[in-house]
């Protein structure tokens, strides 16, 4: 290192041809001794020696952020933690400076920051271990659903969630189907129970909302749930020639886009899920959020746009718009892109990504193992 000296006093010792490689690089500086060299042959030939070593205090990168753009970040990334997101990415500000018609830098630029200036709030810095001795293995049974939508309205998931009441042992339903491609709440409702009759009711408004005249290009995934094996349920999609399928016994990740959902619907900031007092309030309270979500929640799955925007076939145009800008940053600072990559849109979106298929045999020698244990 060189720390000690200043560079004029180094560039002394280089001129002098007496001094030795071994007293400079072993005992004075602690160089490597092709740096030496490299800097004796630059002065032969040019005449100075440059400094080129990233490691010297005085070294300032070529595609540092100006003081002025790190506060942007600084200031986006408070923004975010006010606007109630508890999980913050370089990825999710990047693409709200490209909302912006900005682009400062790489969404790793970004998270590099975020690191760097200690910006990362508790809920996310304080690491959860989970005690192995609580978690169970996960024992997938029977055939994996298969389904994959390649635009909007083909694959529909559904589940039920409970909604607490002000009554100790009272529940509500909180049914919703979501578009598997665009990410958007087609139908939602909320019952004081759940049974076939009310997710026959929801299947049918969610048809006539979307304006689908012919069901039979809709495939409907849910989990085991009673209502959803019902008789009269299964008739309805029968007769509607819906294509059903449901998640393995024990795999909640067969509808992991589901589970997901009501997981950022119960952490949001955006809506209190108090013990509601009538059916009346409780949709009123969630329909805030509802809207919310499909018309102003930038989704991560789906490159940071909203579901609306995907759902109405907006997605190519806002991403044509957001690699323009980003080619412009490019060109405008090229020292900052070295790894160029243009934002791609979603092609296909699979129904359960997140399991492996095993075979039949495999299936049930894990599920004996599992009821023995």
């Amino acid at each position: 290192m060189l720390r000690p000296y200043k560079w004029s006093d180094i560039q002394k010792y280089i001129q002098d041809d007496s001094t030795k490689a071994e007293f400079v690089c072993n005992g004075l500086w602690g160089i490597g001794h092709g740096t030496y060299y490299n800097w004796k042959n630059q002065l032969k030939e040019e005449g100075s020696t440059i400094d080129h070593r990233t490691d010297r205090e005085d070294f300032v990168p070529a595609n540092k952020l100006s003081e002025q753009e790190i506060q942007m970040i600084k200031d986006r990334y408070e923004q975010l933690v006010a606007q109630g997101f508890s999980r913050i990415t370089g990825l999710m500000i990047a693409m709200s400076f490209l909302d912006e018609g900005d682009y400062v830098c790489s969404a790793s630029t970004i998270d590099r920051y975020i690191r760097e200036y200690k910006l990362i709030n508790g809920s996310v810095a304080d690491a959860q271990i989970a005690d192995d001795s609580l978690t169970k293995k996960r024992v997938c049974c029977g055939v994996k659903p298969e389904g994959t939508a390649y635009g909007p309205n083909q694959v529909w998931v559904a589940d039920t969630t409970y909604v607490t009441t002000d009554i100790k042992g009272k529940y509500y339903y909180l049914q919703t189907i979501m578009d598997l491609y665009s990410r958007k709440i087609v139908f939602w409702e909320i019952y004081d129970h759940e049974n076939a009759n009310g997710w026959k009711e929801c299947l049918e408004k969610a048809l006539l909302k979307e304006n689908i005249q012919d069901a039979s290009s809709i495939q409907f995934h849910t989990d085991n749930g009673s209502a959803y094996r019902a008789s009269t349920f299964q008739a309805f999609l029968e007769s509607n020639h819906i294509k059903y399928t449901h998640n393995r016994p024990l795999v909640s990740n067969d509808n992991c886009y589901m589970e997901s959902f009501y997981a950022t619907l119960k952490k949001s900031d955006r809506v209190d899920l108090r013990p509601f007092c009538s059916l009346d309030e409780a949709r009123k309270c969630i329909g805030v959020f509802m809207d919310y979500y499909n018309n102003e929640h930038h989704h991560s799955g789906i490159n940071y746009l909203t579901p609306a925007d995907v759902h109405n076939g907006k997605e190519q145009e806002l991403i044509d718009i957001r690699n323009r800008l980003k080619e412009q940053a490019k060109e405008k600072h090229p020292e900052r892109f070295a790894r160029f990559k243009k934002i791609e849109v979603q092609t296909s979106v699979s129904l359960t990504r997140v399991n492996t298929l095993l075979t039949k045999e495999q299936n049930y020698a894990l599920y004996k193992n599992y009821k023995n244990n």
